[in-house]
């Protein structure tokens, strides 16, 4: 059995910073890339600021596998 591919992209809010864009399959897998990355995700009323994006931003992920 293989592991599935990440496929949705996120906008991840960051502390004090711009957002960044990260290709993950989940709202977990998503605040896990970012804080691996050395990030620390903003959190508004209790909850995470980690929003669906447009796959126009693929190519802005920090996480993206260039060839």
């Amino acid at each position: 059995m293989s592991k599935k591919r990440p496929d949705k992209v996120f906008r991840v809010c960051i502390e004090g910073d711009s957002p960044v864009y990260v290709l993950a399959r989940h709202i977990k897998g998503a605040k896990s890339v970012a804080e691996t990355h050395g990030h620390t995700v903003q959190k508004r009323l209790g909850q995470l600021c980690i929003y669906d994006a447009d796959a126009d931003m693929r190519d802005r992920c920090i996480n993206l596998e260039t060839a």
